[in-house]
């Protein structure tokens, strides 16, 4: 097999395996999955259409605030330097 194709396969499973840790961490914060801090179960009919593009969803951009941007900001940068070991070089 093409050693660029390899390459190409790995970086696109690694791409796969930041997203999927990425979206575990802004779960998080997500009203759609958390209240008052407590993660609620999913899926629930109370919560179930209440997720990323549907009508009802409380997970668009409108539904950010600067608080929760923060804590989805704050939570990266520590997996971040759980992972590397290095504090984050980003910036908010």
């Amino acid at each position: 097999m093409n050693r660029k194709v390899v390459l190409v396969g790995v970086v696109v499973l690694l791409g796969l395996a930041v997203a999927s840790a990425l979206h575990a961490i802004t779960d998080s914060t997500s009203p759609a999955h958390m209240q008052n801090g407590v993660p609620i179960s999913w899926p629930l009919p109370s919560n179930a259409g209440k997720h990323g593009d549907l009508p009802n969803s409380i997970e668009t951009w409108s539904n950010m605030t600067p608080e929760l941007m923060q804590q989805n900001i704050e939570a990266i940068q520590r997996a971040y330097e759980q992972v590397t070991g290095k504090k984050c070089g980003c910036q908010k």
